[in-house]
């Protein structure tokens, strides 16, 4: 008997999770700002809002991975003129930043009215990320409401847009143009890296023996040496290519703290680039110390006074850089760079950052690391204050070569790869 009422409770326990996971989740839309009265009148408390324009904003919460929406209705909604701006804000769980918009979008508040007061913002729901949802009104308006509702769908949704194949399988761009990202929820992956289909990922030996790195080399009348230059110049153009960038007839950035025949290559492919030396790297001061790599037609250089790049340097297909932790203050500095360097580049441009991590040795998840590389817990923030900036990451993997991780030997080069999609 006793058996048999576990069972049933076991049963019913199972039955009213599953039902929960299909259940909208309610969210109080005045959450967030308990105390400020609503743009919309009568609704939110008493207190005036220090944002005229504040309407509707949620708490921050952690939905299901993968595609989630949330739900707004506004209740017996009239209006004749005015515009609703709805806002998706992201936050890392790890980060004290502030949350960052990841979707906006506007609709006029007449046709809203006229659709029943019904709206759905859709966001990719990623691991470790929060999310909300605020409503602005920044223009005249008569709109009326006698209540607003907020609800966040749970489901994972099987939607041909999100669907990834096979449980192994490797987050990539598409190559249609521009290049979606056919994104898998989770940040990180245990798969191991490969040269041909590159994800976020550092440099292993086995990379050496695939044909693409054998097929770059010869593209750059280079040794095919196993060494970490030779595999970083390897990795930039194979990631270029491999998510479409537009490399023939556009425009690169390089920021590298070593010669480099990549800017040759590129102005071989009919590609104008800028390449960006920085003034504390050992040939900063030295033009001498390039090292005997040509200047070609197509190359324009310019040397950057430390990890500061000017606001005018903008509209570039792709951008890489290459060692720029190693420079004085660069360690604390670099973070903010791959945030600003965004910037740079056109809607769809993809950047690619080239810097040591310390690999799957002991102290990888020290509180304070050593040396000049990042650690894996450092990487995976960097990743993520991208995300809550709007953009679009590669998927991260951290397998190193087994005899790195019995030997415990030295930082290995990592690539990090983003696209630009806001």
């Amino acid at each position: 008997m006793i058996d048999e009422a576990d069972e049933i409770a076991r049963e019913a326990e199972r039955a009213a999770w599953e039902r929960d996971r299909y259940t909208p989740l309610p969210l109080d839309p005045f959450g967030s700002m308990p105390q400020w009265a609503s743009r919309l009148p009568g609704l939110g408390r008493d207190q005036p809002a220090p944002d005229p324009a504040y309407v509707f904003a949620t708490m921050i919460v952690r939905p299901a991975l993968g595609p989630v929406t949330f739900s707004i209705v506004f209740h017996d909604l009239v209006a004749s003129h005015g515009t609703l701006v709805l806002q998706i804000v992201a936050k890392p769980a790890h980060l004290r930043n502030a949350p960052q918009p990841v979707e906006t979008r506007s609709v006029a508040l007449a046709d809203l009215a006229a659709n029943g007061g019904i709206a759905h913002m859709q966001v990719l729901s990623r691991k470790n990320m929060f999310y909300a949802v605020s409503g602005y009104i920044y223009d005249e308006t008569d709109a009326l409401a006698s209540a607003i509702s907020v609800s966040l769908d749970r489901r994972e949704e099987s939607d041909p847009e999100w669907e990834v194949s096979g449980a192994g399988s490797q987050v990539r761009f598409a190559k249609a143009n521009p290049p979606p990202l056919r994104a898998q929820p989770e940040l990180v992956t245990v798969s191991d890296p490969t040269l041909a289909t590159p994800v976020s990922q550092p440099m292993t030996v086995r990379q050496f023996g695939e044909r693409s790195f054998t097929t770059w080399m010869s593209a750059l009348d280079s040794a095919p040496e196993r060494t970490g230059e030779a595999w970083q110049d390897a990795y930039v153009l194979q990631a270029l290519q491999y998510y479409g960038a537009p490399v023939s007839g556009g425009h690169g950035l390089g920021i590298e703290t070593r010669p480099s025949l990549l800017p040759t290559y590129f102005t071989s492919q009919q590609c104008a680039i800028l390449s960006a030396s920085v003034s504390d790297t050992p040939h900063g001061d030295d033009p001498d110390a390039l090292g005997g790599v040509p200047d070609a037609e197509g190359v324009e250089r310019i040397e950057l006074n430390g990890l500061s790049i000017p606001e005018d340097i903008v509209d570039f297909d792709f951008l890489w850089t290459n060692g720029l932790p190693g420079v004085r203050g660069g360690r604390e500095a670099f973070p903010h760079l791959v945030l600003d360097c965004m910037r740079c580049l056109k809607l769809d441009g993809i950047a690619i950052h080239l810097f040591d991590y310390e690999g799957m040795h002991a102290g990888q998840y020290r509180a304070v690391p050593s040396g000049l590389a990042y650690t894996r817990g450092e990487i995976e923030r960097i990743a993520l204050s991208l995300i809550a900036q709007g953009q679009e990451i590669a998927q991260l993997t951290f397998a190193a070569d087994d005899q790195r991780r019995a030997n415990h030997e030295k930082p290995v080069p990592f690539g990090l790869i983003a696209r630009r999609r806001r």
